[in-house]
């Protein structure tokens, strides 16, 4: 089991998640969050800056990041500790591209349910409406 550094781009009430289903690791959760492992030695906001850029060739600053909490569930397929971030879409720097994944796609955060499937994925989906909706 390793911990995973998830981040959660947002603006105006929408959210923004990636279209995994060609990534052969995870092709049974189509819809998910920008992010992956923590590497030996990183921090999980070192991991968060690294897999932004890996992912969307965005440039983040630490300060940026809104850390929302660790989140943990048995009854997922592959258990990890996940430490979700969110961010301000206006504060990551460059071109977005997608460099990983087969899209992505601004969602209402009221109806970000509809997209995630995997038991800690919908924990989040529920802290990330709570947070961005009070």
């Amino acid at each position: 089991m390793s911990d995973k550094a998830l981040v959660i781009p947002y603006r105006d009430g929408q959210v923004l998640i990636q279209d995994r289903s060609n990534i052969k690791k995870i092709p049974y959760l189509p819809w998910g969050y920008f992010g992956g492992g923590i590497e030996e030695g990183e921090t999980p906001t070192e991991a968060a800056i690294r897999e932004i850029k890996e992912e969307l060739d965005l440039t983040i600053l630490s300060e940026n990041l809104v850390p929302l909490e660790k989140f943990y569930n048995p009854q997922d397929l592959n258990p990890n500790i996940r430490h979700v971030f969110l961010i301000e879409f206006k504060k990551m720097v460059g071109e977005m591209k997608i460099l990983e994944g087969k899209a992505s796609k601004w969602v209402w955060v009221r109806e970000l349910l509809e997209y995630i499937e995997s038991a800690t994925d919908i924990d989040i989906a529920q802290a990330a409406k709570q947070f961005l909706l009070e």
